[in-house]
């Protein structure tokens, strides 16, 4: 009676995948076999600079995105801008245009305190530079 031909092993030509696309299979599996980041894990790592508009809103701007917090003491108004304007301020010879984001978020306005700042986010490389004012800022 003759022997059964053993079986292939299984990188070899009686295959579908070459070695080098055995290899780069095992690689995917491997790395799906890992556990995937949580949403928590994710959270953790990017911090927020947390602002609070009005008396109860809270919005959070990642840190990647903020470039400076400035006190409002120089925030100049100006006459006949649209109301979501809160003024300009000047900041090394480069004036910018504060956006009031309160009318935007539709949150009731609170007054200037000692905690206001004026939130600078960082632009795509455009003309534009984004100020914005928060009632308090951590």
């Amino acid at each position: 009676m003759p022997n059964p031909d053993p079986l292939p092993s299984v990188a070899t030509p009686q295959t579908p995948w070459s070695l080098e696309e055995h290899y780069v299979l095992e690689q995917r599996a491997e790395a799906l076999a890992r556990p995937r980041a949580t949403a928590d894990r994710i959270e953790a790592s990017i911090r927020f600079l947390r602002c609070r508009l009005g008396m109860e809103e809270v919005y959070g701007i990642p840190y990647p995105f903020l470039e400076e917090l400035l006190y409002p003491n120089s925030l100049v108004r100006v006459p006949g801008v649209p109301a979501f304007i809160a003024g300009v301020i000047a900041r090394r010879s480069e004036m910018l245009t504060v956006v009031d984001p309160t009318f935007f978020f539709r949150v009731t306005p609170t007054e200037r305190t000692a905690e206001t700042r004026v939130v600078i986010v960082r632009s795509g490389g455009g003309a534009c530079r984004p100020a914005g004012a928060c009632d308090r800022g951590r």
